[in-house]
C-alpha cells in the first residue's frame, strides 16, 4: 500500500493549506495511507525509519511518500502542488 506522510507544526504558517490539499487527496485515493505526523512529537520508530531512508525535517510542511521501497521526500517547506502530488502519488 501507498502512504503519503505529513509532517507539520502547529506554529507553520503553510501546513493548514498543506494539509487541506492531502485530505483532499485522501478523499480521491482511499488506497493511500495517510500518515499525519506533528513533526515536534515523531514516535522512535519512525524517527528511525526516516533516519535509515536520510530524510531529516528541517521545515514545515513535508510531504514524504513510501510505496513498498525507500521513502522520498516530495516537498519540503511549502505548499504543494495538488496536481504534482496526485502524479507522484499515481492519482
Amino acid at each position: 500500500m501507498k502512504q503519503l506522510y505529513l509532517f507539520t507544526r502547529d506554529e507553520c504558517v503553510y501546513c493548514p493549506a498543506a494539509k487541506a490539499i492531502v485530505d483532499e487527496i485522501k478523499e480521491d485515493t482511499p488506497e493511500l495511507d495517510v500518515i499525519f505526523v506533528d513533526a515536534d512529537n515523531m514516535d522512535d520508530d519512525l524517527s528511525f525509519e526516516l533516519a535509515e531512508n536520510q530524510i531529516y525535517i528541517f521545515s514545515t510542511p513535508t510531504i514524504i511518500i513510501g510505496n513498498g521501497g525507500p521513502l522520498k521526500v516530495f516537498s519540503s517547506g511549502k505548499v504543494p502542488d495538488v496536481v504534482a502530488l496526485k502524479v507522484a502519488i499515481g492519482g
